[in-house]
């Protein structure tokens, strides 16, 4: 029986040289370019493939774009090249240099330059051809076909000219890229004539989900909240203090539709700080280390690391700050499977029987273990 190696040895010597490759060979071997941002990391198992298209999808506010942002901040400090088509018109320098973005670095095509999807996808396809190493499309729903942009608004026409149009632009760059991390940000829509099931739609048809290998979507959750006081005026004019409540964050649902590359249906909940303008990864990594017994203990308002005094959240941080947090999760998040579960040797968490008040800086990761945020956990510290 003829194997493998005769085979290829007796091609290649026929076609020319890697004509056939072994499946094990250096080259089919997937790497990742971090987002920087530790729950989508966890998530994509690393980060956004290269080679191979990712989509983020979600609605309005549930920071696709600054996840997107990020990534091309983290690609620009290990001396990678990053691009940008921005359809939506929405890039902002200030912003995108806050976030760590070297702007000068930056390949971004002038709007006049990409004013229809073609020419937009055109524009990929060069700078993946010419091997820049991550392109962020911003967005697929802002795309304008040419065909829509030949026409007025009143004149009807066929309402499938931007599937068709991402259809042909999906054959043209994958069979392009070779290296390239292509991340595709999307919109979500309602389709109103959907009664039972899920209403939400994604634009540009069925072409992007079936070539992506990672489908990530975005939810808004819970805000968060805290006591701000005010003064206010009385009948008689004298001024009173009053406490309102001032919006300081919220939550974001992730949820891991599609991966060609892990275990896919994945979710993870973190939060978005708006006083850091920041995903707060510090509470996303304590709840990790919570659940999979690797701190101390938590009730309510309270922390306590083990043989420690008792301390607020915020005296918990200057404790524990978030490069020891990294450290105690094996150096990173993925020191945690994907599960919530514990690396091995730690052991988990008892199941609580005493619940308390709720604290509004952490977020709930989808795990066995009970919701930090909700509830007492007894845990223990690795040696």
């Amino acid at each position: 029986m003829t194997d493998a190696q005769a085979i290829i040895d007796r091609v290649n010597q026929k076609f020319g040289a890697n004509y056939l490759m072994r499946a094990s060979d250096q080259k089919f071997q997937v790497s990742y370019l971090p987002t920087g941002l530790a729950p989508i990391d966890d998530l994509l198992m690393g980060g956004i493939p290269y080679g191979r298209s990712t989509m983020i999808h979600g609605d309005f506010s549930t920071l696709k774009t600054y996840i997107g942002l990020c990534a091309i901040a983290q690609a620009q400090k290990q001396g990678k090249v990053a691009a940008l088509i921005d359809t939506e018109r929405s890039f902002d320098p200030h912003w995108a240099s806050s976030l760590g973005v070297d702007t000068d670095a930056l390949i971004l095509p002038p709007p006049d330059h990409i004013e229809t999807g073609e020419r937009a996808i055109d524009a990929a396809e060069i700078l993946i051809r010419n091997g820049v190493d991550l392109l962020m499309f911003d967005s697929v729903a802002a795309a304008l076909p040419k065909s829509e942009h030949e026409k007025k608004m009143d004149e009807s026409g066929q309402m499938l000219r931007q599937a068709a149009m991402m259809t042909k632009a999906l054959r043209k760059l994958t069979a392009a890229n070779r290296t390239t991390a292509l991340l595709w940000i999307n919109q979500t829509r309602v389709n109103p004539n959907i009664m039972f099931g899920n209403p939400e739609a994604i634009p540009g048809g069925k072409a992007l989900p079936f070539y992506s290998t990672y489908i990530l979507g975005l939810y808004k959750g819970t805000q968060i909240q805290e006591d701000v006081p005010v003064y206010v005026t009385d009948k008689e004019g004298k001024p009173v203090k009053k406490n309102i409540k001032r919006v300081i964050g919220y939550e974001i649902r992730a949820r891991l539709y599609k991966s060609k590359l892990n275990q896919p249906g994945r979710e993870e909940t973190f939060v978005y700080s708006a006083k850091q303008g920041a995903v707060d990864d510090w509470s996303y990594l304590a709840n990790k280390a919570l659940s999979n017994g690797l701190l101390g203990y938590e009730r309510g308002r309270w922390w306590t690391p083990e043989d420690g005094k008792r301390m607020t959240q915020s005296e918990f941080r200057g404790h524990l700050p978030l490069p020891e947090l990294k450290k105690l999760l094996h150096g990173t998040v993925d020191g945690v499977d994907s599960a919530g579960s514990a690396p091995r040797g730690s052991k988990k968490a008892a199941q609580p029987k005493e619940k308390s008040s709720r604290t509004t800086a952490r977020a709930r990761t989808p795990t066995a273990a009970p919701v930090p945020s909700r509830s007492t956990v007894r845990l223990r510290k690795q040696s």
